[in-house]
């Protein structure tokens, strides 16, 4: 099923250091319906913008005299015509999975007018240091401030809702986004992604860092007061009580960070900014102010928690290695950062040690339902969170995640899981087809850049080793970026090139049901190689040799299986632009 276009909104008056970086991210989403709105709101170097967004795919640039980033954003949105609209600031960055989870949330909940999701903190160098959630919330619990506001850095409407309930205002300088997320809260529930939507860049030329806290406080009320009288004068008197509770809410939020700011600048010797930033958090809301004076003071006690959990810890820990002698084995996992070929090597670990006579099963994890119901025996290996017992043991690898071939495990229990579970789910190809799978995703990683490699100068090299084909199929989360830069090295093989959409299921079938491979550094193409090598005993499988790798060195891939054919592909590519 074809899914809804998405029109990106982006909006600068400069020419960032960082657009690249987000450029980028917006060109390596796993989710490719999407065409980007670039507003240059009355910036210097209108050509060079146009030459940095020059190479991305589906992008309109509009040229415009500085009106301000609600008029920009506005102009955007009029110009497009998908049916989500989305947020990308000019020095943010999207997870590649970030409209992937957005469509799929929506898709899942007709009735919401959109979603949002929570996001990290990263500093100019890319570098992760905090981050912030937005929990799920009612209609009522986010108008009336008890529940958290969704950022507009994560937000994504139905244009239908954003045609209902307006633009947004113009004139409400920091908080123009405040205001339209209240009223699309107004118009109809929002849902949560429950994941990571955006990586928020932090430095010394954000709006928002540079306002007073004041004028950023003075600046929300507005917004809930412009909501609030709306409300009312539509017959909304619900919404309206809820948006009067808001700012009580907000009042007492802002007074309880005064005794953070004051203590900064006591620390700087800015006594009489002290004080004055003391008397306007106390006349704000002397409530607020208190529990953030008592909790500032909690939080000196934190080291002395810290050492008395330890101290428990030591006692806790071997108490509980005790109880948990039960039959059966749980192989913990994170609730976020893995992917199916990732679960498969835990499934792996529980469909071996379980045949050899140790119940063992995979505590379940966010990404795993989709291929629970596409391969149902997986699901005698996988147990949910309310089904853990006391008893159960634990175990789990931090570092390598039990993939290291020969260590981990063997050739027999590899093939035994693949015949098992995997093959019977995958339709044999015995023609003579190459595919050829390029992985995209993280590719140019934003914060380590650990997978980037030459990937025309390994397809050539493989495709030389392969001997060549009459057909070949690419298969890949990018398919358009595939068309564009593997032309030629493909065209010289063959004219006979077809390129499969991006579907995971489709994908991960069409390889691992094909005689021939040229694979990529990427978990689910080794898993898909794996189920060919069973399938066809005369699979030719062709790999780069690493997997991850620093960019000041390589690491070859733990998980390459000693039948395959591998191809170092590990050089950085001759030309690092911005999209490779």
């Amino acid at each position: 099923m074809i899914g809804p276009t998405v029109d990106v909104v982006m909006c600068t008056n400069r020419l960032s250091p960082f657009l690249g970086d987000a450029l980028r991210s917006l060109r390596e989403q796993t989710y490719t319906r999407w065409a980007l709105y670039l507003v240059d709101d009355g910036s210097s170097v209108p050509d060079e913008l146009d030459g940095v967004v020059g190479g991305l795919p589906r992008t309109t640039v509009i040229h415009r005299p500085h009106a301000g980033p609600a008029t920009a954003r506005n102009a955007a949105i009029a110009a497009g015509a998908g049916e989500l609209v989305t947020f990308l600031d000019d020095d943010d960055v999207w997870p590649a999975t970030r409209l992937e989870d957005t469509v799929r949330a929506l898709a899942s909940n007709p009735d919401a007018v959109g979603a949002y999701g929570d996001g990290i903190d990263i500093d100019t160098e890319g570098r992760p240091f905090g981050g912030w959630t937005t929990p799920p919330a009612t209609r009522d619990e986010i108008l009336d401030g008890s529940g958290a506001l969704p950022r507009i850095t994560t937000l994504t409407l139905r244009r239908r809702a954003l045609d209902s309930i307006g633009p947004f205002t113009d004139g409400l300088y920091l908080a123009e986004d405040t205001e339209l997320t209240l009223r699309a809260t107004r118009h109809g529930p929002l849902v949560s992604t429950g994941t990571t939507l955006v990586a928020y860049r932090r430095h010394g030329t954000n709006a928002t860092n540079r306002a007073d806290w004041r004028r950023l406080h003075r600046a929300g009320i507005h917004a809930i007061a412009l909501n609030r009288s709306d409300a009312a004068s539509s017959g909304d008197i619900r919404a309206a009580r809820l948006l009067g509770e808001n700012r009580r809410h907000y009042d007492r939020a802002a007074a309880a960070e005064g005794p953070g700011r004051e203590l900064a600048l006591l620390r700087r010797g800015a006594l009489g900014a002290a004080l004055r930033d003391a008397r306007d958090s106390m006349k704000l809301s002397p409530v607020g102010f208190t529990r953030g004076a008592a909790a500032r003071l909690t939080s000196r006690g934190s080291r002395v928690a810290a050492a008395m959990r330890d101290r428990a810890g030591r006692i806790v820990h071997p108490a509980l290695a005790r109880l948990r002698r039960g039959e059966r084995t749980v192989i913990a996992t994170p609730r976020v950062g893995l992917r199916l070929g990732n679960y498969l090597y835990l499934w792996l670990q529980a469909h071996a040690r379980s045949a050899a006579g140790s119940p063992t099963v995979v505590l379940d994890a966010r990404g795993m339902p989709e291929w629970l119901g596409r391969i149902p025996e997986l699901r005698t290996y996988t147990i949910t969170r309310s089904e853990l017992s006391m008893r159960d043991r634990r175990m789990w690898d931090a570092e390598f995640l039990y993939q290291r071939f020969g260590v981990d495990f063997t050739v027999d229990q590899v093939e035994d899981f693949v015949r098992d579970v995997l093959a019977p789910h995958v339709m044999p190809d015995g023609s003579d087809r190459l595919v050829v799978n390029v992985r995209r995703g993280d590719f140019y990683a934003e914060f380590f850049h650990k997978h980037a490699f030459d990937q025309e100068g390994y397809l050539a090299e493989a495709l030389r080793i392969s001997g060549g084909a009459e057909r070949i199929l690419v298969v890949s989360d990018d398919p358009d970026w595939c068309r564009r830069n593997l032309r030629d090295p493909l065209s010289r093989v063959t004219r006979l090139v077809e390129y499969a959409e991006a579907d995971p299921w489709q994908n991960f079938q069409a390889v691992a049901g094909s005689r021939r491979i040229i694979g990529t550094n990427s978990t689910f193409t080794y898993w898909a190689a794996y189920t060919a090598g069973v399938i066809h005993a005369d699979a030719q499988i062709i790999m780069p040799r690493f997997h991850a790798r620093s960019s000041d060195g390589r690491t070859d891939a733990h998980q390459l299986h000693p039948r395959w054919t591998v191809v170092e592909g590990h050089r950085d590519p001759p030309d690092r632009r911005v999209f490779g």
